[in-house]
């Protein structure tokens, strides 16, 4: 799809009118919701279909930053076969403790898991196996 005919597509899909509060407080007359273009599977595909010509060689991952990022970052990654990663606005302060979840990319990775100190023995998760336990102290 050409380009101009995509953004047409694009705002066609997304530009709402209403009163809408911005996040900087001002009232706005209209709106532009990116998460209407990015659940509409063709036009998703069209925008992974630009996208990827601009994908510069010897890139081993792709990141989109959550939320909006996931659905662009999986439709790219779907065209052109390189794995995914999905970037949190913050670490979690569970599980893994990663502030990107999914495969990590191939030449530069850090786990960024967190382990927990003073497991009990005999179950791989630390517990007593009673139920959840509280983790004593994480480690990053």
């Amino acid at each position: 799809m050409e380009k101009y005919e995509l953004a047409r597509q694009m705002d066609a899909a997304s530009r709402i009118h209403g009163q809408f509060r911005l996040r900087s407080g001002t009232v706005s007359g209209e709106y532009f919701d990116k998460y209407r273009f990015e659940s509409e599977p063709e036009l998703l595909a069209a925008i992974a279909d630009g996208l990827a010509e601009l994908i510069p060689p010897g890139i081993d991952a792709l990141a989109g930053l959550e939320l909006g990022g996931v659905p662009i970052a999986t439709a790219l990654s779907l065209r052109t076969g390189l794995p995914v990663v999905f970037v949190r606005k913050q670490p979690k302060s569970y599980g893994t403790c990663r502030l990107a979840e999914g495969r990590p990319a191939t030449r530069r990775s850090h786990s960024g898991s967190c382990r927990l100190r003073n497991r009990s023995p005999g179950r791989r998760d630390g517990s007593a196996g009673r139920g959840r336990s509280e983790a004593s102290s994480v480690v990053h």
